[in-house]
């Protein structure tokens, strides 16, 4: 059985940096290969990363922030220039999902642990940069793109963005509502 949490342990912690090496040293050449099998996000401090496990192990992971500057702002300038309407934002980052448990059902359990979270929060607006790989998964979440793709190679990225409306709009949010009897999501 899958269920979810907010990263609190060192276990947890040192299990999301190796996750993160797969996902986007090894799967997605975003950053530099190493000896040492991990990687240890730039904001890893100010990230909340909401994890789904499978008994102990987390099979997967996303990371949210909402203190400035944002990585998208790093990369583009502020993001207010493209989103003057964006209210309480926070960015959405690492999303990554052991290849094993790609089924689905991790997927949507991060997506509804982080819409919960997101809503909890008061956050209007969430952006991310997304992988043109996976475009039309960002879509089922809502999300738009709102610049120019960057990066090079296997890792180009689009900045996006999605609002509650945007959300509850979305393909992700209807079949939430279809399955939130049967994913639950178990807070610890």
């Amino acid at each position: 059985m899958y269920w979810c949490k907010v990263a609190r342990t060192e276990a947890e912690f040192k299990d999301i940096a190796r996750l993160n090496y797969e996902t986007f040293v090894e799967e997605i050449p975003q950053h530099q290969a190493n000896d040492s099998g991990t990687r240890t996000d730039l904001f890893h401090k100010q990230n909340t990363y909401l994890i789904v496990l499978s008994g102990v192990e987390v099979v997967g992971m996303i990371a949210l922030r909402s203190e400035r500057p944002f990585s998208l702002d790093l990369k583009i300038g502020s993001i207010e220039e493209f989103l003057p309407d964006a209210g309480k934002v926070c960015e959405i980052r690492l999303l990554a999902v052991r290849k094993e448990h790609r089924n689905g059902r991790v997927f949507f359990l991060l997506a509804r642990a982080l819409s919960d979270y997101c809503l909890e929060q008061g956050f209007d607006s969430a952006v991310i940069s997304g992988t043109v790989r996976q475009m039309k998964l960002y879509g089922q979440l809502g999300f738009r793109a709102f610049a120019e793709p960057m990066g090079t190679g296997a890792a180009v990225f689009v900045p996006m963005v999605t609002t509650r409306h945007q959300y509850n709009d979305s393909v992700a949010a209807r079949l939430q509502a279809k399955r939130r009897l049967f994913l639950p999501v178990l807070w610890r």
